[in-house]
C-alpha cells in the first residue's frame, strides 16, 4: 500500500497591480552588480507596488524575468520572483519565508513555514551584471533574541533554471572581533527553530521522550531496531522518491554520511512507499545513496511515527535513545549539523 503523505503548501493572495521600476540607464559592467532597495525600515523607504524586469537591470539577459513587489489589503508585503521558468513568493514580514513555488503550471510541494523572528528590516534586489545574471533577494532579519546576531538571508535563482538557493549568514557588525573570536557561541535548538527558513519543528511534545522502538528492514533485507543504535546519534529521515523536497535533501545526507563516521552517527532513510521496494532500490542505486534505506507503512507503527502528516519529516534521536528534535520540511547540511550540535 502506498502511504501518501500530504505536503503543506501555503499561498497568499497577491494584488495584480504593479508600477514599473525606473530603469537604470548606466550600461552593465562585467563582474558588477546592480541593487534596488525594495524596503528599508530605518530610512522609511518602501514602495508598496513595483515591478523590476530583466530589461531594467540585465538587458543582455536572453531570458525574460521579473521581480514584483506588492502589499495585500491586509498589509502583508509579498515579493514574487519569476525567473522565466520558476516562480516563488517571499514574505519579508515572516522572516523572508518562501511560499507558493510554481514550476510552469505545476505547484511544487514546498513547506517553508513562518519563523518567529521579527520582520526583515531591509530587503534588496541584487542582480549580477554578467552571465548567468543571477537574481538575489537579500533580507536582513532582526533576531528575536537580543543576544543573537542578525541574519542576512539570501534567496537566489538563475534565469531559466528550475531551482533556487537559500543561504543564511550572521551579521556580526554590532559585535567586536574579540568577542566573536574568544568563544564560539553555544548553538541552541530554540534559536535554530527561530531562524529556520525551509523547515519547522515538529512533534515538540515528544522532545526528551524515549523514541518508540520498531524493526527497520533495509532494502538489502538486514533487520535492526531503533534501540540497536543506542550509544550513537540516529537520524530517521522519512521521505519518498516522488517527493521533490525529499529529493532535495538527499545530496546533503550523502555528504553528511561522508563527513561523520557510522560510529558516531547512524542515518536511516525510511520511504513511505510500502510495497514498492524495487522502485526504491532503483532510486537509491541511481542516486548513489550511501546511508541505510528502508521502506515502511507508517500507519502501522506507534506514535509519533503513525502521526506523520507531511514529508520530509526527520527525527533526531540522541545516544540515550530519546527524541532530541523533530522537523518537517527541507533540511540543509548546515541545518542538520547544527541540530546535531545544539543543546
Amino acid at each position: 500500500m502506498k502511504n501518501k503523505v500530504s505536503i503543506l503548501i501555503i499561498s497568499l493572495l497577491v494584488s495584480s497591480l504593479f508600477v514599473t521600476a525606473q530603469a537604470n540607464s548606466e550600461a552593465p559592467k562585467p563582474g558588477k552588480q546592480k541593487t534596488i532597495t525594495l524596503f528599508d525600515a530605518k530610512n522609511q523607504a518602501d514602495k508598496k507596488k513595483m515591478v523590476v524586469k530583466s530589461t531594467d537591470l540585465a538587458p543582455d539577459s536572453e531570458i525574460s524575468w521579473s521581480v514584483q513587489k506588492t502589499t495585500t489589503p491586509a498589509g502583508v508585503q509579498i515579493i514574487e520572483v519569476n525567473n522565466g521558468k520558476l516562480s516563488f513568493q517571499i514574505i519579508p514580514s515572516l522572516g523572508m519565508a518562501i511560499q507558493k513555488v510554481v514550476l510552469g503550471d505545476q505547484n511544487l510541494a514546498w513547506n517553508s513555514p513562518a519563523i518567529n523572528n521579527k520582520p526583515a528590516s531591509l530587503v534588496e534586489l541584487v542582480v549580477d551584471q554578467t552571465k548567468p545574471y543571477k537574481i538575489t533577494i537579500k533580507g536582513k532579519v532582526e533576531e528575536a533574541s537580543t543576544n543573537a546576531p542578525n541574519l542576512i538571508t539570501e534567496i537566489s535563482t538563475v534565469p531559466g533554471e528550475s531551482t533556487f538557493h537559500l543561504s543564511n549568514t550572521f551579521d556580526f557588525g554590532n559585535m567586536t572581533t574579540k568577542a566573536v573570536a574568544a568563544e564560539e557561541p553555544t548553538i541552541k535548538l530554540a534559536d535554530l527553530a527561530k531562524s529556520a527558513q525551509s523547515w519547522e519543528p515538529s512533534f515538540t511534545e515528544w522532545s526528551g521522550k524515549q523514541a518508540p522502538d520498531f524493526t527497520i528492514t533495509d532494502i538489502t533485507g538486514k533487520k535492526t531496531k531503533v534501540s540497536d543504535y543506542r550509544g550513537k546519534n540516529l537520524i530517521l529521515n522519512v521521505w519518498a522518491t516522488w517527493c521533490p523536497p525529499c529529493r532535495k535533501e538527499i545530496p546533503d545526507f550523502i555528504e553528511l554520511r561522508k563527513e561523520i563516521s557510522e560510529d558516531e552517527l547512524a542515518i536511516v532513510g525510511i520511504s513511505t512507499e510500502d510495497g514498492q521496494d524495487s522502485k526504491v532500490k532503483d532510486f537509491v542505486k541511481e542516486n548513489k545513496m550511501n546511508y541505510t534505506i528502508s521502506v515502511a507503512d507508517f500507519t502501522k507503527l506507534d506514535a509519533p511515527y503513525s502521526k506523520i502528516s507531511a514529508i520530509p519529516t526527520t527525527f533526531f534521536i540522541d545516544k540515550e535513545g530519546k527524541i532530541k528534535f523533530a522537523t518537517i520540511g527541507v533540511l540543509t547540511l548546515k541545518d542538520t549539523k547544527n541540530i546535531l550540535k545544539a543543546k
